[in-house]
């Protein structure tokens, strides 16, 4: 079992904010997280400018649930806009539907996990570790499917950095772990915690398809996402 007192601050806990078009929906999740060990603070939204704006002034903010559909910005285009001001905050999009290709969209964007809005708490909790233990959370009635839609081969990158949906962040988290430097080194380096770390590593691998450090490393220089040492 994750022990959230090793993946958080323990004087600081989790702090969650949950971004949905229904007041009512907001503050049902927000009754539900504080039933979870570890949750210190939850703010809900239901505007996504309103919800950009406020993870500008609270960057101390770890983990962003947004629904995937909203009016206005969906959470496809909230996550290019988080992306877009640097901000280093896991999301995991919510969604009513089982809309494969848009949840593959925002995966390839670097959303760390998919919950299902028919899901129980206790697979509500379960995504919530996973994520914050640095790993991707997918339910495994969409695995199949999600599957299906990335068989396609690896292309090269063009001249756009983000061309695979890989942030400036997690180039800089690339480069690092290709110099050799541990998880814990590297957290030190950027003046993120390590669980951030992990979850930048975690994104890298889904949208490049790496199985583990030495594939994603071997994967970044054919992509072009790494420059191979001058000799």
């Amino acid at each position: 079992m994750v022990s959230w007192k090793y993946l958080v601050k323990v004087e600081a806990g989790l702090r969650i904010c949950v971004i949905d078009k229904y007041p009512l929906s907001v503050e049902g999740m927000s009754l539900i997280l504080r039933q979870m060990e570890g949750v210190t603070d939850i703010q809900t939204l239901t505007e996504p400018l309103a919800a950009l704006e406020f993870l500008h002034y609270h960057p101390d903010i770890d983990l962003v649930i947004v629904d995937l559909f909203m009016p206005d910005m969906d959470g496809e285009q909230f996550v290019r806009s988080l992306q877009q001001s640097e901000l280093d905050i896991a999301v995991i999009t919510m969604s009513a539907t089982q809309d494969m290709v848009r949840l593959k969209s925002v995966l390839d964007l670097g959303v760390m996990g998919v919950i299902p809005k028919w899901s129980e708490r206790d697979q509500l909790f379960d995504a919530l570790k996973q994520v914050m233990a640095g790993e991707i959370y997918i339910p495994e009635v969409m695995r199949p499917q999600l599957r299906r839609l990335t068989r396609n081969p690896l292309r090269p990158l063009d001249s756009n950095i983000n061309a695979l949906g890989v942030t400036r962040r997690q180039r800089d988290v690339l480069k690092l772990v290709a110099k050799g430097h541990s998880n814990r080194e590297i957290s030190l380096m950027l003046n993120l915690t390590e669980h951030t770390i992990k979850s930048h590593l975690s994104a890298i691998y889904t949208l490049i398809g790496a199985k583990n450090r030495a594939d994603c490393l071997q994967k970044a220089y054919r992509l072009g996402l790494l420059k191979l040492p001058v000799t």
